[in-house]
């Protein structure tokens, strides 16, 4: 049982490994938070499978202090295909909200802007700086402090 849960972790990290380039502690953050998160029920791993192949994540966080979408990811040859607002739709369910903090770097707010417009999400900051130099993150739902 154990054995298996360590395989679908590790299976996990490889889908969401390109992300280190947008969050240059991506690999620090999975392992010292989401992988503890996932022990002590203040994180959830929701998934998406085509054949018995892995093709989508997203990681929540759930606590009374927080509901949180922390990352969505697919594997680009199954983007465009409603899998990623499924997953989405999955976020808010289990996070049982409808607007669940999120933050958004840059290079994917086109990407995501029309989708949280769509769900009311607030645009309530603007971040230069705070991952990575000269880059913004843009902030819905809350405020990101560091």
């Amino acid at each position: 049982m154990i054995a298996e849960r360590i395989k679908k972790i590790d299976s996990y990290q490889l889908i969401l490994d390109d992300i280190k380039i947008l969050y240059p502690n991506f690999r620090f953050w999975y392992s010292n938070k989401v992988i503890p998160g996932l022990i002590d029920g203040s994180r959830e791993i929701l998934t998406e499978y085509r054949d018995n192949k892995l093709i989508g994540i997203a990681i929540i966080k759930n606590t009374q202090e927080e509901k949180k979408i922390c990352t969505i990811k697919i594997l680009p040859q199954y983007q465009n295909r409603g899998i990623g607002i499924k997953l989405f739709k999955k976020a808010l369910y289990s996070l049982n909200t409808d607007k669940p903090f999120v933050t958004v770097p840059e290079e994917r707010f086109n990407e995501f802007h029309k989708i949280f417009t769509h769900y009311g999400f607030e645009l309530t900051q603007i971040i230069e700086d705070y991952y990575r130099k000269g880059k913004k993150e843009y902030i819905y739902n809350g405020i990101l402090s560091k």
